[in-house]
């Protein structure tokens, strides 16, 4: 299925109150969020906005925290869309958004030391790509995935995948 035209809306630091009431919309008629989690304070969080046909088609948000194995701090970022349009790359053009915004943010706010985003894998759709170290596969549609590496696990088991921004330098 090729990908509806998209509008992305950038959210990240903005605090648009706007952008913020549509998640919050769109999470509480999914009922998605994590039990203990408020729609509002996850809505302070918000990166980038997916409209399609002038409905919320997706979000995601990000953290930023330290990942200690890598020496580094990363923003984490997590995405959800809507279930009537999953298989339509939306969550494909949110992670890259989300990806080009926090970048700029980091190379904006170097005193931030963010060094790159960073993903844990939870959609079980994803789990015939968690056996390449690197992503994109051989799929020529996943190419736009290119630089989420594999960098470890979590307790749970799940995949840790990171992009290094390309202003970062390591020390």
């Amino acid at each position: 299925m090729s990908p509806p035209d998209l509008e992305l809306r950038t959210a990240w630091c903005q605090q648009d109150p706007e952008l913020q009431q549509a998640a919050v919309g769109f999470w509480t008629s999914l009922g998605i969020l994590p039990p203990g989690v408020e729609a509002k304070d996850r809505s302070e969080e918000l990166c980038v906005v997916a409209y399609a046909d002038a409905v919320v088609a997706g979000v995601s948000t990000a953290v930023v925290a330290e990942l200690p194995h890598l020496r580094n701090r990363f923003a984490f970022m997590r995405c959800a869309v809507a279930p009537d349009r999953r298989g339509q790359h939306i969550a494909t053009a949110l992670t890259q958004e989300s990806a080009r915004v926090l970048s700029d943010w980091s190379q904006a706010n170097p005193k931030v030391k963010v060094a790159g985003m960073a993903i844990i894998v939870e959609s079980p759709a994803l789990a015939p790509l968690e056996q390449f170290p690197v992503w994109p596969a051989r799929d020529a549609d996943l190419a736009g995935m290119a630089g989420l590496n594999l960098v470890g696990y979590t307790q749970a088991g799940q995949q840790i995948r990171v992009v290094w921004f390309t202003h970062t330098l390591v020390e």
